[in-house]
């Protein structure tokens, strides 16, 4: 694209060279269009993007862009009217005055007489700001930006600015941060006069924008409100804004009547000062701290761009103003174009003597010169830390600050905002007394590092006078300023010193300053250690509980700690890794949040903003440029999967079992930078595999810049369903391996999606497969959230699907009967997990219904199975043995020409109900068969078959094997821990039942380990008082009972009673496992002389047994007999033989019913002490009291492990 002095007024294309006129035919350009054969078309419209100068990338510190006004064009708006067109002072004058700085026009479509366009402002913004995107990506170099806007130009700028401001894309924010300041040229922010515009637009399609632009429109002062709040406390509130406004009235045109054209050449054009002070200005001019932003130049509303020379005293004026934006010194005076410099903030600025006669530098003779504290390191603001004692004398005793004659540095590195810097500060105040001067640079782009080191070497020329005559070069003003630094800090003049670096991502950046370095102490910053990790490399890593607890109760109100702010706070510390930056903007939420888990969700879902300057450094790690297109490459897609996904346990193999191809390359090239970084913590497992955990800091930093997560929540939701086919039970245990980790944070995504966009049929049926996993993998209670979410969604539907049409009823909108059953199946076994058994009865009751409506398929029958097996266990745990084993007996038959791996899941419920009526011998018989059968055909899933083995292990139990029960527990529980992991709810439930095992195995260590270790996990993750904590408990407290330790099996037993009691409450029952703990307590409580408390414990359960309850049950009337046996001797033992003698008679008459050698021992015991009974109440009355010659032996406790 080239630029032309001249304003063409079309797009010409010359197919020759003898068609160019002279006028446009320089030297070069002739070259250049006579290789040209199929001919060259020439842009004179200047859309876009056009740069007038260039500057060497290492260089380059400011990218300053001209917007220009209404009806302009965007290269011949800023040159003088008239017709000398050589003269362009942002391509002639700007280069000289900020030589590390791009002239960059940007032009857009503002032609008011012959526009077809209706676009407004806001559409003209948001093609600027994605231009600006293509100008960041075009280029690598992290630019400040600078911007000279005028009239409409400055509108569409601040609206632009709004949207950077507001957005939440990386690349947005990543333009708003690099943003320095703005001169605005007469810009309308309150309105402007438009009656002549109105007269050039009438009836044409962009009189809308014009109407944007009346004085006091409801779009400025809205635009005005927003942009205001930004530059006050927003985004902008540290940038330089500069308001100018004319003083001269401008023609406007007016409309010829013979021939209806327009013109402001005619005598009787009218003159209107088209733009207000107040308006051009903001009203800033009107309060005296805010005037001196606002500038006045006597031309009209055009021409206050227009500056005719470069001794223009406006131009002047505007180049002093740049200066103050850009924070560097003149380099060049505008009168003579000679390189000088100028000293912004010395009080007496000298002209630099040409450096032939200056004389050298070390014939000059030195004092200590003592500087202090660097300026840029008394504004960086002071924050408490904890737990850096360590770090901080780590650092004095590496940098040893005594010693002056040899040069030190130390590395500090750690991740973005985890204290870095305010470690070294905190040095610096403790120990900054040994140095006579303290320098602070600050590396984190070129141009931070170029203007702090120019304000460095400004502190030099206050203090150090002779270094003021040494001489810079115009094109290489940041190398000399580098010479002057050096050599001053390797002179004896410097004294003891301190240089600081902070914020080092390149170091190349620094390497020129400190390679030149021969004493001094030097501290470089940096989010990777510069040395390898080496001694002289200091790590800040996340800071301890105690402290962490520390920082949060300095920031809460007292009345808001607790009693135990540990165990309060805990959750939300481990939720942010123990991050003290997150830990001090979770106590900046914490008082808009009623709980800290309404907290941690602010923090899940992208609530929580990271401070700018972290959000920067870390978007400036993640800025990678691809080897082959020279651009930068976009991760935001890749890691918002990832974070989706839960970050914490990202792996290549999920991603490629996905087939998600194209985040594959991706996740092999930023892994690796993020690990540099300290952002990723890579592990590689036993078999090789290579999983990653994000930092929180990272993790959030990607959750607040996702743009449109619900997209790729969708789009993982579909993969999903594609590799996880329901015919297919293998595909579903890959997925089951593969997406455990993740699916629990997956969820939580895909219910807030649900809450907020309209599912579709799809969505129900990916959101109860992600359900399904998630039971699989034993979370029932989120399983349980996501069922109940789907069946409202779905009723939801199905009720709308009333008021439908009958074409759109043909479309399936909601879930058919079958899916529903599944539905109401899968509610239900996740349910009866969790210890809901009224509701998990409901459920399958409610499935039935739906699958015999449903169509007939292949599957119906499978699924009318799974449902009434499922409805045996229901009534199991409703101790409704006799319903559950009329139930499946009925199936059996019913069912008998099934397939065989569906026909074992009703032999092997059949086996279990036999063992629960006390027909053990049977039910040993039954589960035998079955698992032969199982281990024989391939078809049948592993799940059942460790299932069948654990039942008939606890059959063995039943019949005192427990060797045999030992063997197949441990297989059993070797088994699942190895399908299913050893956190699994299954797992912990073999853990537990070979407790039992091993008490009676006599192998107490064993028992103790494993029911220690099923009590944590239960506790933990199972709702309170769930059965089978409660009857872990109860075991372990016989357990306790059988080494001696009495008063740890009371505590033991007295929990589970206790949660039994609370567990029937709520279920409106009194269960055989609440009566059961009671006699095991009683028992205890005897040994322990509590005879009274006992008494009320046998008492509740003898009256439980007269109640009616299911005396069918061969179980029930032996536990029964064993009761009152033991109350018996409870009795005798207590000195109350009438009572004693009573419980007795009633345990011999229950003992008839016994079979096999458990009876005659029953039996006989009981004989022997009525006997005994009846004998001391013979000797009684004949008033002879002889001891008893047999002692009491007390039986085994009624209640048998029941897993």
């Amino acid at each position: 694209m080239f630029s032309e002095r001249e304003q063409p007024s079309k797009r010409r294309r010359y197919t020759s060279i003898d068609e160019v006129p002279p006028q446009t035919e320089p030297e070069f350009f002739i070259r250049a269009i006579s290789q040209v054969k199929d001919g060259l078309e020439l842009d004179d419209r200047f859309l876009g993007w056009t740069p007038l100068n260039d500057v060497p990338q290492d260089d380059s510190e400011f990218d300053c862009v001209a917007i220009s006004g209404i009806g302009s064009h965007p290269f011949g708006s800023w040159q003088p009217h008239g017709g000398n067109k050589e003269f362009m002072w942002i391509r002639d004058t700007l280069p000289n005055v900020l030589p590390q700085s791009r002239m960059i026009l940007y032009g857009y479509d503002t032609d008011m007489r012959q526009s077809t366009s209706f676009q407004k402002i806001e559409d003209i913004a948001i093609s600027l700001v994605k231009n600006l995107r293509l100008l960041r990506d075009s280029s690598m170099v992290n630019r400040g930006l600078i911007f000279l806007a005028h009239s409409l130009g400055g509108i569409v700028l601040k609206q632009a600015l709004v949207s950077l401001a507001e957005s939440k894309g990386m690349i947005e924010w990543a333009i708003a941060e690099t943003l320095t300041g703005a001169i605005f040229f007469g810009v309308p922010n309150h309105g402007m006069e438009i009656s002549h515009l109105r007269a050039i637009t009438d009836g044409k399609p962009n009189r809308g924008l014009i109407k944007q632009l009346r004085c006091d429109a409801p779009f400025l002062r809205l635009l005005e409100d927003k942009f205001s709040q930004q530059v006050t406390v927003g985004r902008f509130s540290k940038m330089s804004f500069f308001w100018g406004y004319e003083t001269k009235e401008s023609k406007v045109v007016v409309r010829n009547p013979a021939d209806r054209s327009l013109s402001n050449m005619r005598l009787d054009a009218p003159q209107l000062k088209l733009v207000q002070r107040d308006s051009a200005t903001r009203g800033l001019w009107r309060n005296a701290e805010t005037q001196s932003k606002t500038f006045q130049i006597d031309e009209d509303h055009s021409s206050i761009v227009k500056f005719k020379t470069a001794h223009d005293p406006n131009l002047k004026i505007v180049v002093s103003l740049l200066h103050e934006i850009s924070g560097i010194a003149s380099t060049t005076h505008l009168d003579s174009g000679e390189p000088a410099v100028e000293l912004k903030s010395s009080p007496n600025p000298l002209t630099i003597l040409d450096h032939r006669s200056s004389q050298s530098l070390q014939a000059i003779p030195r004092t200590t010169t003592s500087l202090g504290l660097s300026e840029h390191l008394s504004n960086i603001p002071r924050m408490s830390i904890f737990g850096r004692d360590n770090e901080i004398d780590s650092l004095k005793t590496l940098l040893q600050p005594s010693n002056t004659s040899m040069q030190r540095t130390v590395s500090v590195y750690g991740q973005p905002g985890i204290g870095k810097t305010q470690t070294v500060l905190h040095f610096i105040e403790r120990h900054g007394d040994v140095y006579d001067s303290i320098f602070w640079l600050n590396a984190a782009t070129n141009r931070s590092l170029r203007g702090t080191l120019s304000q460095e070497v400004q502190r030099l020329g206050k203090s150090w006078s002779d270094y003021i005559l040494h001489p810079l070069s115009r094109r290489d003003n940041h190398t000399a300023n580098i010479e002057r630094f050096v050599s001053f800090l390797n002179s004896d003049v410097s004294g003891c010193w301190l240089l600081v670096i902070d914020d080092i991502l390149d170091p190349d950046m620094s390497r020129n300053i400190i390679k030149s370095l021969k004493k001094g102490d030097v501290v470089l910053i940096s989010t990777v250690s510069l040395f390898g990790g080496d001694p002289f490399s200091i790590k800040i890593g996340p800071i301890a509980i105690p402290h962490a607890i520390k920082m949060i109760l300095e920031s809460v109100p007292i009345e808001e700690k607790g009693t135990n702010p540990e165990h309060l706070y805990r959750p939300l510390l481990e939720y942010l890794d123990y991050h003290p930056s997150l830990i001090r903007l979770a106590m900046e939420k914490l008082p808009r949040c009623k709980t800290v888990g309404m907290l941690i969700e602010r923090f899940r879902f992208g609530q929580a903003k990271l401070p700018w300057g972290f959000w920067t450094n870390i978007n400036s790690i993640l800025t990678i440029e691809d080897p082959k297109t020279r651009s930068p490459i976009t991760w935001n897609r890749f890691l918002q999967l990832c974070v989706l996904l839960d970050g914490k346990t990202m792996s290549y193999e999920l991603l490629e079992f996905l087939g998600l191809s194209d985040y594959l390359l991706p996740f092999t090239q930023i892994i690796q930078r993020l690990a540099k970084y300290g952002l990723v913590e890579t592990r590689v497992s036993r078999d090789q595999k290579i999983t990653c955990c994000f930092s929180a800091i990272l993790c959030q930093f990607i959750r607040q810049s996702m743009v449109r997560p619900w997209f790729i929540v969708s789009e993982v939701a579909n993969f999903l369903a594609k590799k996880v086919p329901r015919s297919s039970k293998e595909h579903y245990r890959k997925a089951v391996d593969i997406l455990g980790p993740h699916v629990e944070a997956f969820a939580e995504w895909l219910i807030a999606r649900a809450k907020l966009v309209t599912p579709t049929i799809e969505d129900l049926d990916n959101m109860e497969r992600l359900a399904s996993l998630l039971r699989l993998r034993g979370n029932d209670s989120r399983a349980i959230e996501i069922y109940g979410l789907v069946y409202h969604l779905n009723t939801s539907i199905r009720r709308t699907r009333l008021n439908m049409t009958e074409t759109m009823k043909e479309r399936q909108l909601s879930l058919p009967r079958a899916r529903l059953a599944e539905l109401y199946n899968n509610m239900g076994i996740s349910s009866l997990n969790e210890g809901n058994i009224v509701f998990a009865m409901t459920c399958f009751t409610r499935a039935e219904v739906e699958v015999k409506e449903a169509e007939i398929s292949a599957t119906r029958t499978q699924i009318m199975i799974e449902i009434m097996v499922n409805k045996v266990w229901a009534h199991m745990a409703m101790e409704e043995h006799e319903k559950a084993h009329t139930l499946v007996q009925a199936g059996i038959i019913e069912f008998c020409n099934e397939d065989v791996s569906v026909l074992l899941l009703l032999k092997h419920a059949s086996g279990v109900t036999h063992l629960a009526m006390g027909q053990v011998e049977r039910g040993c018989e039954i589960l035998a068969e079955v698992l032969e059968t199982a281990q024989q055909h391939p078809q049948v899933g592993k799940r059942l078959i460790f299932a069948i083995m654990h039942d008939s292990a606890v059959a063995y139990m039943d019949k005192k094997n427990w060797k045999k029960a030992v063997s197949l527990l441990e297989n059993t529980r070797e088994g699942r821990e190895s399908f299913h992991g050893a956190d699994h709810r299954l797992t912990l439930e073999s853990t537990a039942a070979l407790a039992v095992a091993y008490q009676h195995y006599e192998d107490q260590k064993k028992a103790k380990g494993c029911f220690r270790k099923a009590l944590t996990w239960q506790r933990e993750r199972l709702p309170p008082n769930h059965p089978e904590t409660l009857r872990t408990l109860q075991n372990y407290g016989i357990f306790q009972h059988s080494i001696g330790d009495h008063e740890g099996s009371r505590k033991a037993l007295q929990l589970a009673y206790a949660g039994y009691v609370e567990h029937d409450k709520k279920m409106n029952i009194c269960s055989w496992g609440r009566i059961n703990a009671a006699v095991s307590l009683a028992i205890t409580l005897k040994d322990l002389k509590r005879y009274e408390d006992s008494s009320i414990l046998f008492s509740e359960a003898l009256d439980w047994y007269h109640s009616g309850r299911d005396f069918q049950t061969l179980k029930i009337r032996h536990q029964r007999a064993k009761t009152a046996f033991l109350q018996g001797a409870m009795y005798e033992e207590s000195g109350n033989h009438d009572r004693a003698l009573d419980s007795y008679e009633l345990a011999e008459e229950g003992f008839k019913s016994f079979e096999g050698s458990p009876r005659k021992h029953w039996q006989l015991m009981t004989a022997k002490a009525i006997t005994r009974l009846l004998s001391l109440k013979k000797d009684a009355e004949h008033n002879i009291c002889e001891p008893p010659t047999e002692r009491i032996t007390m039986a085994p406790p009624p209640n048998e492990p029941v897993v």
